[in-house]
C-alpha cells in the first residue's frame, strides 16, 4: 500500500526507532479514507518481516515490545 506523510510526521520519526516507524508505516497503509475512527489493525509478522527485511527469529516478541512502545507514546495529528 501507498503512504503519503505529512511533514510533521516526517519530523517525528527521529524520536522513533526505526521499528517503530515501520510498524507505525505498516498500520497507517491499513487506514481507509473513509475511517472515521482507529480500530484494531493486525499485522501478519511473516508478511511484516518480508516487507522489512527482518531476520531476527525473536520478530513476535520484538513487535510486541515495540506495539507497547508506541500505544504508549502520543502523536499529535
Amino acid at each position: 500500500n501507498y503512504v503519503v506523510k505529512h511533514n510533521k510526521l516526517i519530523e517525528a520519526k527521529g524520536k522513533m526507532t526505526l521499528m517503530e516507524q515501520k510498524i507505525l508505516r505498516t498500520v497507517i497503509s491499513e487506514l481507509q479514507p473513509n475511517d472515521r475512527d482507529f480500530k484494531e489493525y493486525n499485522i501478519n509478522v511473516r508478511e511484516f518481516q518480508e516487507l522489512t527485511k527482518a531476520k531476527r527469529k525473536d520478530m513476535y516478541e520484538e513487535l510486541k515490545d515495540v506495539a507497547h512502545r508506541l500505544m504508549d507514546r502520543k502523536i499529535e495529528i
